[in-house]
């Protein structure tokens, strides 16, 4: 009775302010705090509404920010990821339990020591504002990776699989309209007459193409996994069950196509190399046995060599792929080096490389401080380079200069443990969980791949990517300590 009581008066306060609100406030303000209200509502049935509708939300961020037309102090992924956050705790309060898996503690150990490292750096150098909100982000990967692991014991890893893959679908359908020509989109981005760079709601084409590059693998394996599974279970006397197996695969696969056709459409060089560098991992990691990946692994690269050097490749994509490799292993100093339009890019990227390794010089072993590049950019510049980009467009050089030796080294070791741990998910006995752990797997290698040209943590991206980690982690926390063979 009394809890009943307290629903009642709850629910009467809450449509009392609504009221209140839309009586005092302009139309679309109304309109927005009406849906806001609609998705809490249908987001306390099941906090799998909210992660959907955080995820789908999220990268609006940018986008919204251009625009000018977001009232509230904190952007629009971080109000929808603090509801999700309340309503999770909320449904596991009124339950008395989180839902966690059993070994979560130790499937969360790498990313938990590593904001715990990023911490400790901030006491160490200083906190200031910047590194507040760098920090945060990371505690906000490792608060997605936690809530993903609890949702998924709870009602599977259908959910969390369908909250990512309809995020980047949704940026990816815009990425393709943008390329097409059909909305209005940014003139400087123009490959010629005809198409722009697809940048979805990122208004960049290169943090967009991390977006699709690390769910385009994650989309493409899942479909080869319920393709496996509707196979495995053609014989189920209840048809309508493998029909569902069918449509997921169906529609995972042209989540995948979309997704790598929106890649392409970006333009991105370092995208490009981060597919063929997640394509290779696809190829490692779906043999059981060691000797069969190193095989298909050996003759993968072998084929992708001989399409280089043979110039088989349409001549555009091979002279961006080639300027990319160049771009990658050019640390010259370009004090001296004249630019022009066909070179711009490549020199100003090599020149905020060189400031990253200056910052590293003069504070070697704690950096500048975590966030404190594009602070630190105007003391340690080239002359020729007034404009800071905000960060080094390489995350490995980013974080040496913002965190010294030690921060980097925390970093690799955080990239090396989420690489083992997804190769080691590969051993899970469902046939589902297995290729959702390689396309994890798939989309890690791309995301450390791209970030050699690029930080791939911005515009929210970060929660779509602790959405993966903790789906590949509760995979993880499912198999038993045995080696593969």
């Amino acid at each position: 009775m009394q809890e009943r009581l307290i629903n009642r008066l709850t629910w009467g306060g809450l449509a009392a302010l609504a009221g209140g609100l839309v009586a005092i406030s302009p139309f679309w303000l109304a309109a927005l705090g009406a849906a806001c209200l609609g998705l809490v509502a249908i987001a306390s049935i099941t906090p799998l509404v909210a992660l959907h509708a955080t995820l789908a939300l999220a990268p609006l961020r940018a986008l919204l920010s251009r625009a000018g037309s977001w009232p509230l102090p904190l952007d629009i992924g971080q109000t929808a990821f603090a509801l999700l956050l309340a309503i999770w705790l909320a449904h596991g309060i009124r339950q008395k339990r989180l839902h966690l898996p059993a070994h979560w503690r130790r499937a969360l150990t790498p990313l938990t020591l590593f904001v715990f490292a990023l911490l400790l750096h901030g006491l160490a150098v200083g906190a200031t504002a910047a590194w507040l909100r760098e920090w945060l982000k990371w505690l906000a990967l490792l608060l997605t990776a936690l809530l993903t692991l609890s949702l998924c014991t709870r009602y599977g890893w259908a959910g969390a699989l369908s909250a990512i893959l309809l995020a980047a679908a949704a940026n990816a359908i815009l990425g393709v309209l943008q390329f097409s020509g059909f909305v209005e989109s940014a003139t400087h981005l123009q490959i010629d007459a005809r198409f722009t760079r697809a940048y979805g709601s990122y208004e960049q084409p290169n943090p967009f193409a991390g977006l699709m590059g690390m769910t385009a693998p994650l989309a493409a394996l899942a479909a080869l996994g319920y393709s496996v599974r509707a196979w495995q279970r053609r014989r189920d006397p209840l048809p309508w069950r493998n029909g569902l197996q069918c449509s997921a695969a169906v529609a995972c696969a042209a989540c995948a196509i979309l997704l790598a056709a929106a890649l392409f459409m970006s333009w991105s060089r370092g995208a490009w190399l981060g597919g063929i560098g997640a394509a290779l991992a696809v190829i490692a990691a779906i043999p059981r046995r060691r000797w069969a990946s190193l095989l298909a692994l050996s003759l993968s690269i072998a084929l992708l060599a001989g399409i280089w050097l043979t110039g088989a490749l349409p001549p555009s994509l091979d002279a961006r792929l080639r300027n990319v490799v160049l771009e990658l292993i050019s640390l010259r100093d370009v004090r001296g080096v004249d630019f022009d339009a066909g070179n711009y890019a490549l020199v100003e990227r090599v020149a905020h490389w060189q400031a990253a390794l200056r910052m590293a010089e003069a504070r070697p072993w704690l950096g500048v401080g975590l966030g404190g590049y594009e602070n630190a950019y105007s003391e340690y510049r080239l002359v020729n380079w007034p404009e800071s980009l905000g960060h080094a467009h390489n995350f490995y050089l980013n974080m040496l200069a913002e965190t010294g030796v030690f921060g980097l080294a925390a970093y690799l070791a955080l990239c090396v443990a989420l690489l083992w741990r997804s190769w080691r998910a590969r051993a899970h006995p469902d046939s589902l969980a297995r290729y959702l752990a390689i396309g994890v797997f798939a989309a890690w290698v791309y995301f450390c791949v791209h970030s050699l040209s690029d930080n791939l943590y911005v515009n929210n991206s970060f929660l779509i990517l602790g959405t993966m980690l903790g789906l590949m982690l509760h995979i993880y926390s499912q198999i038993q300590p045995r080696r593969l063979t």
